[in-house]
């Protein structure tokens, strides 16, 4: 079955790049150099620093509690990068107050929050559910992109088609998010939760427009940002559930295709 998830996955990631001539990242290039210019996210210390062996190669680093609104979090950075907690600050400030929630999510017991190292094996940064990874020198944008893998694994803790439905996202809307998102599900997510965040930092008008361009991967990157439960509808004694309707949530579309097609012939004996 994972075969031809991932069959179907390059398959529309293939038509969608070929399709359209200019990506999304492209159309929105002009805002990416003011990114962070206009956040009112505030971050403080709270508590810190404490000598740490940091969860990656046990690197000797410090690290502090912080906080931003409802949100507490770890900033953990290896001692031989020569970071100051307040460089790093200034970078979670430039996020958009929404993705501190991914900071908050992989802080918890034994996990390191943020984690600036001096190399992360040749990358510039990984992020999953327990943790946010980066060299020295990635900025916010890169945070902003950790951050949608980050969301999209606690997301599929919940619902386990969240990829699948993102594939539908991705044929509904017709249109590629990036070279780099091009190559995977995964990736496309993730670049798209960074163009998200430069938009809501460039205003309304901006974000209204990647709305427009992009609706089908709009709604569902916001259900998982703004931690809302996408399997909502309230069917009950007086509302019968649709038939093909397979994540509830009172709409028959390429959503529901996309859970049929990946579990085609499962459980089927010949």
């Amino acid at each position: 079955m994972k075969m031809s998830i991932i069959c179907a996955v390059i398959l529309v990631l293939f038509a969608v790049s070929e399709t359209n001539a200019e990506r999304l990242k492209d159309h929105f290039v002009g805002l990416y150099s003011t990114f962070g210019d206009n956040s009112t996210t505030e971050v403080s210390i709270v508590s810190g620093p404490e000598i740490v062996a940091m969860n990656r190669g046990a690197a000797v680093g410090k690290q502090w509690i912080a906080e931003s609104g409802k949100y507490q979090f770890k900033l953990t950075i290896e001692d031989a990068t020569g970071v100051t907690i307040g460089d790093l600050v200034s970078r979670i400030e430039e996020l958009p107050e929404p993705y501190i929630r991914a900071c908050k999510e992989v802080s918890d017991d034994g996990e390191d929050g943020i984690a600036l190292y001096v190399d992360i094996g040749g990358a510039t940064a990984h992020g999953g559910k327990s943790y946010i990874n980066m060299v020295a020198g990635a900025g916010s944008r890169v945070i902003a992109h950790e951050a949608g893998h980050t969301l999209e694994q606690v997301a599929r803790e919940s619902d386990p088609t969240i990829l699948e439905q993102w594939a539908a996202a991705i044929l509904s809307d017709n249109v590629s998010v990036s070279g780099y998102g091009d190559q995977n599900t995964w990736e496309d997510l993730a670049e798209f939760a960074q163009l998200y965040a430069v938009c809501l930092g460039a205003g309304s008008e901006s974000l209204a427009e990647l709305d427009s361009l992009s609706p089908a991967r709009f709604d569902l990157w916001e259900a998982m940002l703004y931690d809302d439960n996408t399997n909502n509808c309230a069917y009950g004694a007086s509302v019968a559930r649709t038939i093909g309707d397979t994540n509830w949530d009172c709409k028959v579309n390429l959503v529901d295709f996309a859970a049929l097609a990946s579990n085609w012939l499962t459980n089927v004996s010949f």
